[in-house]
Formats: C-alpha cells, structure tokens, sequence
C-alpha cells in the first residue's frame, strides 16, 4: 500500500514538472518566433516610395524597448496606387539590446504603378539575429 502511496505522489510530481517544462518551452518558442508584444518595440515608417530601379521599398527604424535582447522581423504590405495589393515583404533587424535602435529597409522586386502606399503589416520576434 505505502508502495503505492509513493508511486502515486511520484506520478503527480513527474506531470507537474512536465506540464511545467512544456509551458516554459512553449513560452520560449512564442518569444523567440512569434508575433512581437506591441509593449517590446516601437517601430516608425518614415519612408514610401521605389527605389533607383522603380521597385517599391519603405524604410523605418525600429526600438526594443523591451527588458530583453530581441531580434525582429518586420513585415510590410505594399499596395498600387489604387489600393491592389503589390506584394508583402520583410526585413530582419539583428538582435537589438534593451534600448537600442536600428533602421530597416524593406525592398522589393516589385515594380508599382505610380507611388505605392506602405504599411507595417507585422512584426515578428526572431532568433536570426540573435
């Protein structure tokens, strides 16, 4: 009886660590690859237009104002003239320290008609440039 006393308690402390493990794990994968808490950057367009071969590009600059060293991807959405969607690309920051800056360019090999309009469509954690 006291054998199984002990097995029991034994059963419940292993799930307890697992159950735990896996949500640190399952943490550590949405911090490392997911969508970025809009609390941990502050991110600006500053630019809009196309580039000297006429492919649509933005540029901005990106902070981590989080506690922690955080790399990013930043996603934008370009559209024609007439609000048709051009294409949608990226660009990755290398990791940034708490506070620290750094400017994106996001270029495409997509020819718009007339000036495209940019926007940010989603950042990204990621662990590329950490």
């Amino acid at each position: 009886m006291v054998v199984l006393i002990v097995l029991g308690v034994l059963g419940i402390v292993v799930t307890g660590a697992l159950v735990f493990i896996a949500n640190r794990v399952v943490d550590e994968i949405e911090t490392s690859f997911g969508v970025a808490d809009a609390s941990d950057y502050d991110i600006e367009l500053t630019e809009c237009g196309v580039d000297s071969v006429d492919d649509a590009q933005a540029e901005g600059r990106i902070t981590n104002t989080s506690a922690d060293r955080r790399a990013f991807t930043i996603r934008v959405r370009f559209t024609d003239a007439d609000g048709s969607l051009l294409t949608v690309d990226e660009a990755y920051t290398a990791a940034l320290d708490p506070g620290q800056s750094t400017d994106w360019v996001v270029i495409t090999f997509s020819e718009p008609r007339g000036l495209p309009d940019c926007e940010i469509d989603e950042v990204r954690y990621n662990s590329f440039g950490s």
